[in-house]
């Protein structure tokens, strides 16, 4: 016998006290009587019962103190030591679907090789009648059919592992371990085994790695890409490495699409030394720089000169051991093209201007075109044709159906869909005052950095708010919708019931905000890149109809609400179409490759993912305390009997 809390003794103190009871119970009381013939008498009897009193009085006081040695007992957990019964095998195998994993030598890439690993060992532990888990660590770690399998479910794990297919991505190995201490939990004595061929300084104690790479594995990559215009001509930056091993290849450039032709042309092929897994560059440019260390110029001819392209396609040679960093596709050479026609009968230099300055800011994503027409001058507006159409002072009476559509201080309202009211003119004394602030409206994209209470107007149309149908009013003058926009499938409208010339809007920052605000509302660019990683996820904008995304293999996905996302699972090029309100389809190209790590396949990580094994029980108890428990209440209830029978 063995006690679990041996501080539980101290309980025998009570012992002291039951004899400090004793030691001051009186044992008589002096009293004077008159008589003494009844007490004589009664003393003749006792004399008889003395020893019966005694012996009671002794099973009494034992009674209590091995009710205390009892009680003393159950507070320190008495229990039997016992060896605990032998468990069955159990092994959690974690099988690493990473992109380098695709990494082949002599026609066997590491995952057919873990695998393969995997399946034996599976095998051997089903024929010891154990136990396996097999978690396979992707993009997002899950068991491979269920935990604890049986040597029953051997035929469908066989199974599972033949349609086993290796992920593009990095591994949630931190996802796999977690898993591990989810059957942990159950079975501590569990061995837990990762097939991988990462490498950790750090590993712990409590996984096994099983190394599933080989001897002479090498890869050279293209870790990445990007054309950026400077001066108005591509420089094509390419990040270049090899691993393993040092070798010279060469890079080779073909631009499709060039320069708004649908002709192609072969840049001069680049060769590349790499040492020591450094990350070097190739870089094609029309101007010659001082270019620093590991860096590869390549200088283009006025005949090479790109200013324009539909996608350039890079490789590199093969004979590495991982193939699907060898080619790199860049797109998002021929921006989109937005165009903006600005009618005015009074034009306002303060549009031109921020007009301007849109087309400079935005040249990233779009290729943005004006076209200013002076209505003082005889020209007259045009309504077919433009992205978006700014009419200032004079609106045409048919509103243009394939754009997006800003009426400034409008005389009519056309077939615009709301009703105006009379030009309401406020004194001059009034514009310093309070009376000429305009309010909020509704919480609204375009709106955001703007607080209407820095704007004030002299003069504005009265517009009935109870026309606005479908319109979201953004800003008030007591009361008064005067700044409204609507964008709808068919009709995006935004309304300004007051001239730039009569209010403080053109002098503020307010102006160029909104203007930003209603560009970036009415043509969200629909992807904020062309060039992604395996498990990246990308933000959908839709400025047309019917969004949808066809992957790398055909299968295509309708977004019928944005802003949408969506992950990618599989490398190569996607493809996104929307249908304009123009009637024009536009279509946007993205390519996903591997993560920029998983090409390192000899890379060392500081630190594997630990998992927390609980204690495993080498011993069991057989708990004493309910035995001690009936004990103590046998004797209390003895002694409750002899007390009651000494009362008698």
């Amino acid at each position: 016998m063995s006690l679990l809390l041996p501080l539980g003794l101290l309980g025998l103190l009570g012992l002291l006290a039951l004899l400090l009871i004793y030691i001051l119970k009186p044992n008589y009381q002096q009293k004077i009587i008159s008589s003494t013939f009844v007490w004589k008498l009664s003393l003749k009897y006792k004399k008889r019962a003395l020893p019966i009193s005694k012996f009671r009085n002794l099973l009494i006081l034992l009674c209590q103190i091995i009710v205390i040695c009892a009680c003393s007992m159950i507070l320190a957990m008495p229990v039997i030591a016992e060896a605990a019964e032998p468990v069955r095998r159990e092994e959690v195998l974690i099988l690493d679907s990473s992109a380098n994993m695709y990494t082949a030598y002599e026609g066997e890439t590491r995952f057919e090789r873990a695998v393969s690993r995997l399946r034996t060992q599976a095998e051997d532990v089903f024929a010891d009648d154990g136990f396996v888990t097999v978690i396979v660590a992707d993009g997002d770690a899950h068991y491979l059919l269920s935990q604890r399998l049986e040597a029953e479910s051997r035929d469908a794990l066989s199974a599972a592992l033949d349609e086993l297919v290796c992920a593009y991505g990095t591994a949630d190995v931190e996802g796999a371990m977690e898993l591990a201490e989810e059957v942990l939990q159950r079975s501590p004595a569990a061995d837990v085994l990762f097939y991988t061929a990462t490498d950790y300084v750090d590993e712990g104690k409590e996984v096994i790695l099983q190394d599933v790479s080989v001897e002479g594995e090498w890869n050279a990559a293209i870790l990445g890409a990007s054309a950026v215009l400077v001066d108005n001509y591509y420089t094509i930056t390419v990040d270049v490495a090899c691993y393993g091993e040092d070798e010279d290849f060469d890079l080779y450039c073909e631009v499709n699409g060039v320069n708004g032709t649908d002709g192609d042309i072969q840049l001069p092929p680049a060769t590349v030394y790499c040492v020591g897994d450094q990350t070097y560059q190739v870089v094609y440019t029309v101007s010659e720089a001082n270019f620093g260390e590991n860096v590869t110029p390549v200088y283009l001819t006025e005949n090479e000169a790109v200013w324009s392209f539909d996608r350039i396609y890079l490789r590199i040679g093969g004979g590495d051991c991982l193939s699907f960093d060898d080619e790199y596709y860049i797109y998002g050479g021929n921006k989109p093209t937005i165009a903006i026609e600005y009618y005015s009968t009074v034009p306002n230099v303060y549009m031109s201007g921020i007009l301007l300055t849109l087309a400079a800011d935005f040249s990233e994503d779009w290729n943005i075109t004006i076209k200013e027409i002076n209505g003082k001058t005889g020209g007259e507006p045009l309504t077919q044709g433009f992205d978006l159409y700014i009419f200032e002072h004079e609106v045409p009476e048919i509103m243009p159906t394939d754009g997006v559509v800003l009426l400034l201080d409008p005389d009519i309202s056309g077939d615009a869909g709301f009703t105006l009211g009379r030009t309401i003119t406020l004194q001059g004394s009034d514009y310093t005052g309070d009376g000429v602030a305009l309010t909020q409206g509704v919480e609204h994209p375009i709106m955001n950095g703007v607080v209407a209470s820095g704007i004030a107007v002299t003069q504005y149309r009265e517009v009935h708010e109870s026309s606005l149908d479908g319109y979201d009013v953004l800003m008030y003058f007591q009361g008064n919708p005067v700044f409204f926009a609507k964008n709808e499938i068919d009709r995006k409208i935004a309304v300004m019931a007051f001239s730039l010339n009569n209010s403080t809007l053109a002098i503020t920052l307010y102006f160029p905000i909104i203007m930003y605000n209603m560009f970036d509302y009415y043509f969200p660019s629909t992807v904020s890149g062309n060039a992604y990683s395996v498990y990246d996820s990308v933000t959908l904008n839709a400025r047309g109809t019917n969004l949808r995304l066809t992957d790398t293999d055909g299968e295509e996905t309708v977004f019928l609400e944005t802003p949408a996302s969506y992950t990618f699972r599989d490398v190569g090029t996607y493809t996104v179409r929307q249908d304009l309100i123009s009637g024009v389809t536009e279509v946007s190209e993205l390519y996903v490759t591997i993560p920029r790590e998983e090409s390192n396949i000899l890379r060392t990580e500081d630190e594997l993912s630990p998992v927390v094994r609980p204690p495993q029980d080498e011993i069991s108890f057989d708990d004493l305390m309910i035995w001690f428990a009936a004990v103590a209440f046998g004797l209390l209830l003895v002694e409750w009997l002899l007390q009651w029978r000494k009362g008698v």
